[in-house]
């Protein structure tokens, strides 16, 4: 195994110039280029690589943070990720990454083992966890640094980076309604999560504004497209039909177009649908989807940098900072082009 040692034995310098070299750590003795290139020169052909946990001892940093994702299969936390990667690389850190598979309980069991295996912070993509529990309210106090991107966080010590979900939820229907829909529903999801609290309220308000509240139409399902599939097919089958759709995200939207399609309808001739989030791949559905958009990159990026600086200032008990985006409303094919109606 390629030591230090080696290395600087090789290099005709000392183990410690050799190691300011390595490890590109300031110093008061100059060393000239001429050295550095032959330092590393020499570590590159002998195969060095230098010993992380033995760096992490001395400086108290592993220079890796776990990041745990509500669902990696779903397209939306993949630009997220993007952003995150970007900025933590920029920093010299590297990542973790786990799945908690849309599942509270796996997602506690990786806050626990992460913090376990002294990463220097924790990301949390989406999920669910709300903080309540004990286990968990002692991982808060243990002073890691901690931010939620993509939900608002529960706790005053925890950052986060989300969007304006009610306003989401709100243009949404709003922008159906203009368009003369009157039977519109909402699907929201069928475990109780902050942002789908926040977009069914925006989804009501804008009801109640156009003097619809009556007319509140809601459905609840997983946040998959399998499960927009089986919800709108029963609805479908009932024969009640809503002349509008407004998903969760984009994903549960596929499904939800699938089963219109299946059952010889036609988008938005028969029944208009928007989705949430516009994931990379919304403008690909047949027809295009009418979405809201969240920042997904900016999103990553910002909640990266967030928990750099917290790691970098460590200041124990210090208050969170929530950075909420706006929400935008992108319109495309699968709302059709009615003129819109003047309210």
């Amino acid at each position: 195994m390629t030591t230090l040692k080696k290395i600087a034995k090789k290099a005709g310098v000392s183990v410690a110039t050799a190691s300011r070299v390595l490890n590109d750590r300031p110093s008061q003795i100059r060393i000239s280029e001429q050295t550095k290139k032959k330092v590393l020169k020499i570590a590159t052909e002998l195969d060095y690589h230098p010993n992380i946990f033995a760096r992490s001892l001395r400086t108290r940093k592993t220079g890796i943070v776990g990041v745990i994702v509500s669902d990696i299969t779903d397209p939306y936390f993949s630009g997220i990720i993007d952003g995150v990667e970007k900025v933590l690389n920029e920093n010299g850190y590297y990542f973790l990454l786990s799945s908690a598979q849309n599942s509270p309980q796996k997602e506690e069991i990786y806050l626990t083992w992460l913090h376990k295996s002294h990463v220097d912070g924790l990301l949390i993509l989406g999920g669910t966890q709300r903080f309540t529990n004990d286990e968990v309210k002692q991982l808060v106090r243990s002073g890691i640094p901690i931010v939620i991107v993509g939900r608002r966080s529960p706790h005053p010590n925890i950052s986060s980076v989300t969007v304006d979900n009610f306003t989401g939820g709100f243009l949404g229907t709003e922008y159906l309604i203009k368009l003369g829909h009157r039977e519109i529903i909402h699907i929201t999801t069928s475990q109780p999560r902050v942002d789908g609290e926040e977009r069914l309220k925006g989804c009501k308000s804008a009801m109640e504004k156009h003097e619809l509240k009556e007319k509140c139409w809601i459905e609840k399902a997983d946040i998959t497209a399998e499960s927009g599939y089986k919800v709108m097919t029963n609805i479908l089958k009932k024969g009640k039909r809503p002349t509008a759709v407004f998903a969760f995200n984009d994903i549960s939207a596929l499904g939800v177009m699938r089963a219109i399609s299946d059952h010889g309808l036609k988008i938005p001739e028969d029944i208009a649908v928007v989705g949430f989030d516009d994931i990379a791949i919304a403008i690909h559905f047949d027809p295009p989807l009418t979405t809201v958009r969240q920042p997904q990159e900016e999103m990553g990026k910002k909640g990266a940098e967030l928990l750099m600086r917290t790691i970098i200032e460590r200041e124990k008990g210090a208050e969170g900072e929530n950075i909420v985006f706006k929400a935008k409303l992108i319109i495309r094919k699968s709302c059709g082009r009615r003129k819109i109606e003047k309210i």
